[in-house]
């Protein structure tokens, strides 16, 4: 409010808060993580306290990262009294799931459970509560990540069948690179009522048909790694299963070109939707061949999404006499475009075609070397719907240096291999392509980064809260004199960073050095020399103990 002045007048804003109804209070404290709302408003006065500890409302819980001492806290006084109003639990600190979950019959408490995400939870802890997920009456979602390897998938997928409420599933799992995935099979299973399913792992091409029988009211489907199998599977089972099936969303691994058609002819015949990723079968560039798949299999089509990564053999057509084959009628009447750029310099037999408009594409691989010098063709798409861009050989010599792409929304960057040294005129090359400022997420592969060149990203990044590296180089710097510098200083005020996770072996100045550096960093996932791991242990939780005063309550998990 302003008074005549034209100034503020504060003491009649003071109390405006209270002055709303409960029902606005709620509808903010949606807005808010409940553990935010539990510091914050429980002890304002008695109203806001009963309206945090003793409402109806249904409330979503995600585990903050906090100390164990602040977490058993936040489980005694919030957890525990409104287990019946929790309708969203989201379980991430891996001493959080411990806790709430033990005995895991405690589980059956929250009756009002509808989603549960499990992150970065242990096999050995999930396989304790499944069986009572059975009896919660109104949990329709399910979100898992899975902590370690995945030894054998019946041991996820099984249990997923037995739940007889669910509608959403999403798991993420991890294999080891040895391991042979062929042979999983469900028959003895019941069929699941599950309607979205979303495979985030390696999944065999030869259990798919036996998995898909076991969801006839599959809506949508989506697997980012099927992967060819050493032993293919014959059994296939009626179309009519999958009559509901409406969106299909598949990465594949050399998986050719008609086995994936086999797979069309028996399940796909109802889609609208469908996108593919796939590489090298130049078969999968015969518009002819996708021609007379949609019309003869996938008839309400709507949405025809590829994206194709390789190139020609000898003695066929040239790679863009392949590609204009897309230009037909057939792909115009249905507003069916695509673009491509090539992967590599002078090289015009291979490269990436993909679907462009009218699709929104969230996800984008620009290749550096200039595919415009080499290929007039090559054409330039919108790209404003980019949130996440991969760079892939950043700052190759015959690079163009005033690349024309531009991805003016972009919040997360991968950078695959960098040829040249990231200096000053790279960062500022990389500049003008995605603004680094407005950057959330980090992720660098395949090359070494300086600890020097990586303070100039920082500065150029402030908004920056998660950051991933295959190697970060400490070597040959003097940890005194580097915290001296100015960009050093400016970075220690104004960086973000809350994630950090390092591939290569850590020392223990490297670990001071990074902990000193990021003060509001909550995860940090490093790897250590063995020798280095007891004084590591012994100085990080010193640095806990005093941060957090955990004189009498503290305790570590080693993976």
């Amino acid at each position: 409010m302003l008074n005549y002045n034209g100034n503020i007048n504060i003491e009649s804003n003071r109390s405006i808060l209270e002055h709303l109804a409960n029902e606005m209070i709620y509808e903010i404290f949606e807005f808010l993580d409940y553990y935010d709302v539990y510091n914050g408003f429980c002890s304002l006065n008695q109203r806001f306290q009963y309206l945090v500890l003793y409402s109806s409302v249904p409330i979503t819980i995600n585990t903050p990262a906090v100390s164990k001492s602040k977490f058993q806290d936040y489980h005694r006084n919030i957890v525990i009294p409104n287990k019946h109003r929790i309708n969203i639990f989201s379980l991430s600190n891996p001493f959080a799931v411990d806790i709430v979950l033990s005995p895991p019959r405690i589980i059956l408490d929250f009756v009002c459970l509808e989603t549960l995400i499990l992150d970065n939870i242990s096999m050995e802890n999930l396989k304790k509560i499944f069986y009572e997920l059975m009896f919660l009456p109104n949990l329709h979602s399910l979100v898992l990540n899975l902590a370690e390897y995945v030894q054998n998938l019946n041991d996820i997928f099984s249990n997923i069948f037995c739940l007889p409420k669910l509608k959403y599933g999403k798991i993420t799992y991890r294999i080891r690179i040895d391991q042979d995935l062929s042979g999983v099979y469900f028959s003895r299973f019941h069929c699941s009522p599950i309607e979205t399913l979303i495979i985030n792992g390696p999944f065999p091409n030869d259990s798919l048909n036996n998995l898909l029988y076991h969801f006839p009211k599959l809506h949508h489907l989506s697997i980012n790694y099927l992967t060819a199998s050493r032993v293919e599977n014959s059994e296939t089972h009626a179309t009519s299963l999958l009559k509901h099936l409406k969106y299909v969303s598949l990465k594949l691994y050399l998986i050719a070109f008609n086995k994936f058609e086999q797979i069309v002819q028996t399940f796909f015949g109802d889609i609208e939707v469908l996108r593919i990723s796939t590489q090298y079968d130049t078969a999968y560039l015969d518009a002819k061949r996708w021609e007379h798949l949609i019309t003869s299999y996938m008839p309400n089509l709507r949405i025809f999404d590829i994206h194709h990564d390789g190139g020609v053999q000898r003695n066929q057509l040239t790679y863009h006499d392949l590609i204009n084959q897309f230009r037909s009628s057939f792909w115009i009447e249905r507003d069916w475009f695509f673009a491509h750029q090539h992967d590599w310099l002078e090289r015009l037999q291979s490269g990436v075609f993909y679907s462009t408009e009218p699709y929104r594409r969230k996800d984008f691989t620009f290749y550096w070397q200039l595919h415009k010098q080499i290929c007039q063709s090559a054409q330039e798409t919108n790209l404003n719907s980019v949130k996440h861009l991969g760079l892939i050989d950043l700052g190759s010599t015959k690079a163009n240096k005033n690349p024309a792409n531009y991805f003016p929304n972009a919040t997360e960057l991968t950078i695959k291999h960098c040829l040249e040294k990231l200096d000053d005129s790279l960062v500022q090359t990389l500049n003008s392509i995605v603004p680094l400022r407005q950057l959330t997420k980090l992720i660098i592969k395949n090359f070494h980064i300086k600890f020097d060149q990586f303070l100039d990203v920082l500065y150029l990044t402030p908004h920056l809260h998660t950051f991933k590296s295959d190697f970060l180089s400490l070597d040959n710097i003097d940890p005194s004199a580097i915290r001296e510098t100015d960009t050093f200083r400016h970075v220690l005020h104004t960086n973000r960073i809350k994630t950090f996770e390092l591939r290569h072996e850590c020392t223990l100045e490297d670990i001071q050095l990074i902990v000193d550096l990021f003060r509001q960093l909550n995860y940090l996932n490093i790897g250590m020399k063995s020798k280095e791991i007891r004084p590591i242990i012994k100085h990080q939780l010193t640095v806990m103990i005093e941060k957090e005063n955990l004189l009498d309550d503290y305790s570590i998990k080693l993976n």
